[in-house]
């Protein structure tokens, strides 16, 4: 069966063992026309196959990083949404009421949407100052209405900041580990290729082991 889905693995377990045969049956090392000996193939095999261990991990990781980005912004755009609304009707005196943001939709690129976030928290944090009592803002908690001030209100955005950070570590992590992957089996694909040749070479014509040579079309 052909490989079409570039899992080398297998058969390049395979190669190895064959290698292995026709090394002890000619009583000498057998390499590749790159030079590469059976101990190099072993190594290639091992690299693909922790690295395809580690795929499984950035997969999951990246996962983990999106469904935390997705809560913290699920538990902060209510807040975005009502600090402006409330803030909205107060600032018109405030000295920095300006930097109060047009609405940001919760789907806008997310250092666009912390710059907005960020801005309402210092105009809250300024309208504050101006007052002789803290601004809160009412949010609703389930079917329970709670008051949050500024600073639950920056708590939840440093939260959604270190969240999408997180995420873009994630993704960065996982782009870089396919890259390497890719590579990897660009070379085991260049082996695999070159090994039934290499072994033909060595064996003579009618020779059993022949017969038995691991090939990408054939395994």
């Amino acid at each position: 069966m052909a490989v079409m889905n570039l899992d080398y693995i297998p058969l390049m377990v395979k190669v190895i063992a064959h290698w292995q045969q026709v090394e002890t049956k000619t009583g000498r090392p057998l390499l590749l026309k790159d030079k590469t000996t059976i101990d190099g193939f072993t190594d290639l095999k091992d690299q693909l196959k922790a690295q395809q261990s580690a795929r499984i991990t950035e997969q999951n990781d990246r996962q983990r990083a999106q469904e935390e980005r997705d809560g913290a912004l699920k538990t902060l755009h209510p807040m975005v949404k009502q600090a402006r609304t409330s803030l909205k009707g107060l600032t018109e005196d405030v000295l920095g009421a300006k930097a109060l943001p047009a609405f940001v939709a919760s789907g806008s690129n997310p250092q666009k949407y912390l710059q907005a976030a960020r801005d309402i928290a210092e105009v809250w944090a300024t309208v504050n100052t101006a007052q002789d009592t803290a601004l809160t803002i009412p949010v609703l908690d389930g079917q329970t209405t709670i008051e949050i001030g500024q600073a639950q209100y920056v708590a939840a955005v440093d939260r959604y900041a270190a969240a999408v950070e997180a995420l873009t570590a994630a993704q960065t992590t996982e782009t870089l580990g396919k890259k390497t992957r890719d590579n990897l089996q660009k070379s085991a694909k260049v082996k695999l290729v070159a090994y039934p040749l290499a072994a033909k070479g060595r064996l003579a014509d009618g020779d059993p082991l022949r017969a038995t040579i691991p090939t990408l079309s054939g395994g």
